[in-house]
């Protein structure tokens, strides 16, 4: 993965996690901002949808309105990069297909974060993730996770979800956290159950 300097809160590992994952996948990216995480994923998907309004409100952002001109710009080199200036709601209605990977960090409050994971949880085939929600409280709450384990560097923790807890349908639910420095940044959500190894 190449270097990435576009303005962003995603950390290096994050955005290995989002590459690696990604690997000739058809992804779909909920949130784009300026394309930290876009070109990470454009890097090895085979194509990605970058939905994002660019007209944020309440999300503690400072926004000049130069925003999707940055964003343009920063993803200019990607061909395999289609761009859905809408809703998240609006892109699960447009996009009748089902992508592999759909990558959630869009609106972070709780309602929109459960809003966007039941409407594309449905229609994604391989992997569904995000980055963070609610800035305020980022973190798994602890009550919803049945086991856990830590990485031997101590910089990754899986969490096993409750089996009673669920967003749309009944699949176990495993979220991957990060605790690093700048602060904790979860959840990535895998279908089928299946824990992510240290370091993937």
């Amino acid at each position: 993965m190449r270097e990435n300097n576009i303005k962003g809160w995603m950390s290096e590992k994050e955005l290995e996690f989002l590459h690696d994952s990604a690997k000739d996948l058809d992804v779909v990216e909920l949130g784009s901002y300026l394309g930290r995480s876009t070109v990470a994923l454009a890097e090895s998907a085979k194509t990605v949808s970058a939905v994002d309004h660019w007209n944020w409100k309440g999300d503690g952002l400072l926004m000049d309105g130069t925003e999707y001109d940055k964003f343009r710009e920063n993803i200019d080199e990607y061909d395999n990069i289609a761009i859905y200036q809408m809703s998240t709601l609006e892109a699960a209605k447009a996009m009748i297909w089902k992508p592999d990977m759909v990558f959630i960090d869009a609106d972070h409050s709780y309602e929109a974060v459960k809003a966007d994971i039941e409407t594309w949880l449905p229609k994604t085939k391989q992997l569904i993730c995000g980055h963070d929600y609610d800035f305020d409280e980022v973190k798994l709450k602890p009550l919803l996770a049945e086991s856990y384990e830590v990485s031997d560097d101590g910089l990754e923790i899986s969490f096993r979800i409750r089996d009673d807890v669920h967003f749309s349908d009944r699949h176990p639910i495993i979220f991957l956290g990060h605790s690093l420095d700048p602060p904790p940044v979860p959840p990535c959500v895998r279908l089928g159950g299946q824990t992510l190894p240290p370091g993937k």
